[in-house]
Order: structure tokens, then sequence, then C-alpha cells
């Protein structure tokens, strides 16, 4: 097409001739597919004019924290178990979206495992600017702890199967618990002991 293209405009400039090329029609979707709304749930409303809705989000933290929980996933999770490949990807998706709104520190981690609304948020510079997101930050906390919660649950259940010693079974647990906790870096929030919360420094 683009060779057939190239020819006419060579031939309308050498012979000065008037020509008129018609290309196909581009459709834009105005929502995502099917697959895109189950791994990521739906997202803002899309313009009238329309812009394209990208099937593919990368990001270093995403791409980092996906390959990790791959790789630790090796013991505590069935090899090819396409739900929970949906999760891992749900997660590594959302987190540059995720990582946005910790340094707006619209949200923070808690001692829970999960992903939370910054409860002391109305002491932060950013707080007039949240209620423009909320929706959008309900929505993804919705999914991302969900996410969390089903790979939570089925590493549990196969460390149980593994360890026989009570203890050794709540510390693997713990460790899986606080995977992202962990991860909290200088300026984002979380929960410090129960229900206070703080600014990493």
């Amino acid at each position: 097409m683009k060779n057939n293209i190239f020819l006419i405009v060579i031939f309308c400039l050498t012979f000065n001739q008037s020509c008129t090329v018609r290309l196909p029609a581009i459709t834009f979707t105005q929502s995502g597919t099917a697959a895109e709304k189950q791994m990521i749930g739906n997202d803002k409303e899309i313009e009238k004019d329309g812009w394209i809705l990208s099937s593919v989000k990368t990001s270093a933290l995403g791409s980092e924290i996906w390959k990790r929980e791959n790789l630790n996933s090796d013991i505590y999770l069935p090899e090819n178990d396409e739900e929970v490949l949906i999760h891992l990807k749900r997660i590594a998706y959302l987190t540059p979206e995720i990582k946005s709104f910790k340094n707006k520190a619209f949200i923070g981690e808690a001692l829970d495992g999960k992903l939370k609304v910054n409860p002391i948020l109305n002491l932060t510079k950013n707080y007039n600017e949240f209620s423009d997101v909320k929706p959008r930050v309900e929505e993804i906390l919705k999914l991302i702890n969900e996410s969390r919660t089903y790979l939570y649950n089925r590493k549990s259940q196969k460390i149980d199967k593994e360890f026989k010693d009570p203890k050794k079974a709540n510390s693997e647990k713990n460790k899986i618990l606080f995977t992202f906790y962990n991860l909290v870096e200088d300026g984002e929030y979380y929960e410090v002991s129960n229900n206070k919360w703080i600014k990493k420094e």
C-alpha cells in the first residue's frame, strides 16, 4: 500500500498532474476489549474523538515486580496457571499508575498487605487534587487488592502443604504478605503500626 502511494505521488510530481489519494478508513475504538477489561478493569472514559487505547503498558518497576513474583512463585504456585498469570500481569500493568498515586500521597501500603487510600491524605500538599482522580484510585485499589489476595491465598495453600511446622509456614506466608510493603520508597506513605501512617524519609 505504501509503495503504491509513493509511486502515485512521484507520477503526479513528475508530470505535473493533479492527483487525489484516498487512504483507507481508520477506526478508533471507544473502549477496551473484553480481555483488557478483565485484566485491568474499565479504564477512565475515553474522549469522544478518541485516542488509541494501548493493550501494552511497560515500566521498569512493573516488569521488575512481575519477574520477581514469577521467580518467587515457582515454589508456591502451579506452573502455567492462566489465572495466576492474569493477576501477575494486572499487577505489572497497574504498577506505573500506582507509583504515580503513591508519589502524590493518595495511597500507601498497609500492614495487611493491601494498598489503601492514605488516611492522612488531608495533611498532604496534593489533597485538593484527589477528588479528581478518586474514582480511578478506588477502581485500582479494588483490582490490585483482588490480585494480591488471590496470589497470597494460592501461595498460602501451597505453603501449608510444603511445611508441616506451623511457625515455618507462617514465616513464609509473612514474606509473601509483605512483598510490596517492603518495597516502599522514600516519600511514600505506609502503615507503621495499627492505624498509624507515616511518610518514609
